[in-house]
């Protein structure tokens, strides 16, 4: 969680013009504090005694500490009551004392600051509130297990509305599935989101925003509405809110537009176990973290190469690494973060100018380039002179001969038995996620 955190907050400027002096403000002090308890005032409300998940490790206190002290702030009156689209921290020291700080959206953003001898309330930007709140965001994610967004069993049909159609005709839907594979993957990508509870906003955007309504072998249906702050759930006439990290909103929206653009095809059968031959492989790659739960579907099906990405992308950021999108991009068919981020760090390349391909299958020989590529970026060498030869090695592209040598002599790729590499066959995920296991112990990390 550590690496998840420090390259996130990597990514979040610190600085806003609000005319701040340039001097550092220790709005919290560090010494003393054993714990943070985070709550989101949605569940404030309902109950004080609830909260959202306690943060212990001192790194990540230290994290917290530090970004509320390097927001650029004033000291000011603020004004308008808070609703409940914020966030209460209590910072709890050894001595039995704490102090806690509530960021607010009232007429302005705000945080107020309370402890035993003062109490301060600054206003900050509504961009700081934002970038705060996915902050928090991804701490309590990681803090804890999550129930379902909605039901898995005994969903018989499923129906996805875009708000530009919608508003048109509320009776007519963009796209309608009862295939059970579709189904599949669409209650297993939104069960798999990362959440708070949380007051959304109900203002739509027609051109992005969609509902996905899931219906039951009873008759009732459950509606998942998807809005800019994350998404709202209903089943029976009550909307729950869920704040969502924007990334992940996004590949939701991403797939359902390729599964309505018929852009995506699926296997025979969806896998959630995994052969037995990798299923104490894949219980190790997600005690390292190396499998997110979004990938945790159809380990035996074969791995797209968006998929792909999306598992080298995580491998890096668990390695510590600080990956950026930053540069020209120039694929046109995917806007996931983690293509994005591979591209500009030279990890992957598209099957044409402007098209990546991302719902194709992998091939051995795409995946062996890949993972060199990071074996090498990661400071992994191959001892010199050795060399091994297969007997389809004439298959071989030249564009990843020396790459498939080095996953071989490292012991990451493995030929069959008849002494053929198969450069051409599709992978499967769970050799792709057996492949990581193995280079990360090769990287030592």
């Amino acid at each position: 969680m550590k690496r998840i955190l420090a390259f996130i907050l990597a990514l979040l400027p610190l600085a806003f013009p609000l005319g701040a002096s340039a001097e550092e403000n220790v709005i919290i002090e560090r010494e003393g504090i054993c714990d943070v308890v985070i709550q989101s005032s949605s569940m404030l409300m309902e109950d004080s005694e609830k909260y959202d998940c306690t943060i212990t490790d001192e790194s990540v206190i230290d994290d917290i500490v530090n970004y509320i002290n390097s927001i650029d702030c004033v000291i000011g009156e603020v004004r308008g009551k808070s609703d409940d689209n914020g966030y209460y921290l209590r910072f709890n020291r050894e001595d039995g004392s704490y102090s806690y700080a509530a960021f607010c959206n009232g007429h302005n953003s705000y945080f107020v600051t309370e402890d035993s001898d003062n109490r301060e309330r600054y206003i900050i930007s509504d961009e700081d509130m934002e970038r705060f709140g996915e902050f928090l965001i991804s701490l309590k994610a990681g803090a804890e297990e999550k129930s379902d967004i909605v039901k898995k069993e005994h969903v018989t049909e499923v129906r996805i509305f875009s708000f530009s159609q919608y508003i048109e005709d509320h009776d007519v839907c963009d796209y309608v599935t009862d295939d059970p594979q579709e189904t599949a993957y669409i209650l297993h990508y939104v069960n798999s989101l990362d959440y708070v509870w949380g007051s959304i906003n109900y203002y739509l955007d027609a051109s992005t925003d969609y509902e996905i309504e899931f219906y039951y072998e009873d008759g009732s249906c459950e509606r998942v509405i998807f809005t800019p702050e994350g998404l709202r759930t209903s089943n029976t006439g009550r909307f729950e809110g869920y704040i969502v990290l924007f990334e992940q909103r996004a590949r939701v929206f991403a797939f359902v537009t390729a599964l309505k653009a018929g852009e995506i095809e699926f296997e025979d059968e969806i896998m959630f176990e995994a052969s037995e031959w990798a299923e104490s492989e894949i219980e190790t790659a997600i005690e390292k973290n190396l499998v997110p739960k979004w990938n945790r579907i159809n380990y035996q099906g074969k791995i797209t190469r968006l998929e792909a990405a999306q598992l080298i992308d995580n491998f890096l950021q668990q390695s510590g690494v600080e990956t950026d999108a930053a540069g020209e991009y120039p694929f046109t068919d995917t806007s996931d973060a983690a293509v994005k981020r591979l591209y500009a760090m030279g990890f992957i390349n598209g099957k044409s100018e402007e098209s990546f391909c991302p719902y194709d299958y992998i091939t051995r020989e795409e995946a062996a380039k890949m993972l060199n590529g990071v074996y090498e970026y990661l400071g992994g060498a191959v001892e010199s002179g050795k060399t091994y030869e297969y007997d389809d090695g004439g298959e071989i592209s030249a564009w990843a001969e020396d790459s498939v040598m080095n996953m071989t002599m490292l012991g990451i790729f493995k030929g069959t038995e008849e002494n053929l590499f198969e450069p051409q066959r599709n992978m499967t995920k769970e050799e792709v996620i057996f492949t990581l296991n193995r280079m990360w112990d090769c990287v030592g990390r």
